[in-house]
């Protein structure tokens, strides 16, 4: 453990050398300043840069790596793509865990900018430079409710879903004015009753009343097995926004980010093919 003189020699030093006092008294103890501020972005990606650098490997070696892959996704994602890739650490990997960053944190993209992710997950995604994508499919979009609705009984009309309640993930601007402006291209609306934070949250909604949701369709798959839910087809024709892997360019030569890649990509070509939901474009 470093000790207190040692710290303060240390914190002393850089004061010198930065010709700022880092720290300022605040009403509750203290806080950096602005010039301390600065530099928390480029010190962390200037980390992030040293920690994989020497976790690197010339090959990858699951059943012997030790290693953290920090992965940033959408909600949705999560339950789509990670099971397969923990039950194959599970199986093979003593030494390599998953850090999975919601997108209630912050956007995957920016958590990937940031250098608290090495690979990031998600749809939307703004084009960068240093930044490499790989398109993987366009998630099919399906109707939940539950098993005993009044009103829905394996199918469900445009006047049907217009008029009952749907429950809904918050979402930013663009993805909001994206899934509202497909609606009003097939002559359909959303009566929104309820909005919630995390996706996890809509099952157990949908299950005790009478509201409805749009989920991916891997999402409704599993939610189904664990709750009383019927998966019903959209009424209309519908193509959502195409989902990426984003990493690092100076990343994509990294063995273990490599493999990572590859899981994902495999992960997500195997669920396109169960559920017909693989864009051919």
């Amino acid at each position: 453990m470093t000790n207190q003189p040692t710290v303060s020699n240390a914190l002393g030093r850089l004061r010198g050398q930065f010709d700022d006092p880092l720290f300022q008294r605040a009403e509750k103890g203290v806080a950096p300043t602005p010039f301390a501020e600065s530099l928390i972005f480029p010190i962390r990606q200037a980390l992030s840069i040293l920690r994989d650098t020497l976790s690197m490997n010339r090959d990858f070696d699951l059943a012997n790596a030790v290693r953290t892959f920090r992965l940033a996704m959408n909600d949705f994602t999560v339950v789509g793509l990670i099971p397969d890739l923990l039950n194959q650490i599970t199986r093979r990997a003593s030494g390599v865990k998953l850090y999975v960053i919601g997108h209630e944190v912050m956007p995957p993209i920016d958590a990937l900018l940031a250098g608290e992710a090495d690979v990031a997950l998600d749809s939307f995604m703004k084009e960068v430079p240093g930044v490499d994508f790989i398109p993987l499919h366009i998630p099919q979009g399906v109707i939940v409710a539950r098993r005993g609705h009044p009103i829905l009984q394996g199918e469900i009309s445009k006047q049907q879903f217009s008029e009952l309640g749907h429950v809904v993930l918050r979402q930013d601007s663009r993805m909001r004015a994206h899934a509202e402006a497909i609606l009003l291209s097939q002559g359909v609306t959303r009566r929104i009753i309820c909005e919630v934070s995390n996706c996890i949250m809509i099952p157990s909604l949908i299950t005790t009343t009478d509201l409805i949701a749009v989920l991916p369709a891997p999402f409704a798959r599993n939610a189904a097995r664990h709750y009383d839910l019927q998966v019903l087809p959209l009424p209309f024709q519908s193509s959502g926004p195409r989902l990426q892997i984003a990493t690092l360019s100076d990343k994509t030569t990294d063995p273990g980010i490599q493999w990572l890649r590859l899981q994902l990509h495999q992960a997500a070509s195997q669920n396109a093919s169960e559920e017909n939901w693989l864009s051919t474009a």
